[in-house]
C-alpha cells in the first residue's frame, strides 16, 4: 500500500469522501484534473501522492487496516 513513508489520517463529515476527492484534485471518474498536485506528484493511479477511500464500505476497511482498535 505505501512504497514509502507516509502520514495516515482519517476524515470525518459530512460527505467527506466527495470532499476530499475534489481537494485531492480528482474529477467524477476518479481522475485527476490538469495542472492538480495530484496530477504533478502521480505518476499513475496507484502511485500517487494521496489515497482517498472510494466508498462507505472501502473506507470502513482502510480505517480498520490503519487504526484497529
Amino acid at each position: 500500500m505505501s512504497s514509502d513513508r507516509y502520514v495516515a489520517l482519517a476524515l470525518e463529515k459530512e460527505n467527506a469522501i466527495a470532499d476530499l476527492r475534489q481537494a485531492d484534485g480528482r474529477d467524477q471518474s476518479g481522475q485527476c484534473r490538469r495542472r492538480h498536485h495530484s496530477k504533478k506528484w502521480a505518476s499513475n493511479i496507484e502511485h500517487n501522492a494521496i489515497h482517498g477511500s472510494d466508498a462507505d464500505e472501502t473506507a470502513r476497511f482502510e480505517l480498520s487496516f490503519f487504526f484497529a482498535g
